[in-house]
């Protein structure tokens, strides 16, 4: 018995059903508002999967677990408001890379290299959350400003931190 394509099969039966309640009417829900529920598995079953059986996975199945679960968690928010969240919430694609590598470094093997990304990932995508947020433009020169200072700020206290 092929338990995968058992699986698969009953995901397809499911979302079917509720494509066409949806599509009837019977179902106050679209398949508009239940699609990004197709990110939303694979990147909570990575996750699972891990935690599951550690030291069987390398923490890099944890990066685009992350980001899978964040990008899905936006576009639920922007279905189910209906609004045009998605075109101002732009912050949040770098956020799910940068969670996806953090995850990688902290339960993974330790790489510095996913560290690094995953800070200046967080750090941008933080920064423009925070624009976003207050109205702030970030088409203008400050958001890429307020990025480089806090890049020089971070080289500076990673030298003077060593003493080098």
């Amino acid at each position: 018995m092929n338990k995968p394509l058992i699986a698969t099969g009953m995901t397809l039966i499911v979302v079917g059903v509720f494509s066409l309640l949806g599509a009837s009417g019977v179902l106050g829900v679209t398949m508009e508002m239940l699609w990004p529920l197709s990110i939303l598995v694979p990147g909570l079953y990575f996750e699972g999967v891990y935690f599951a059986k550690k030291g069987k996975f390398d923490g890099e199945i944890l990066i685009p677990a992350a980001m899978l679960i964040t990008y899905s968690v936006l576009f639920l928010a922007a279905a189910w408001s209906g609004s045009s969240l998605i075109f101002i919430a732009w912050p949040v694609f770098p956020l799910g890379a940068a969670l996806g590598f953090l995850q990688a470094h902290y339960f993974g093997r330790k790489n510095s290299v996913y560290l690094v990304i995953g800070q200046a990932l967080g750090i941008f995508a933080l920064v423009g959350l925070i624009f976003v947020a207050t109205g702030v433009s970030t088409e203008g020169v400050v958001f890429p400003i307020i990025v480089t200072i806090l890049g020089m700020l971070a080289i500076f206290q990673a030298v003077y931190r060593t003493g080098e």
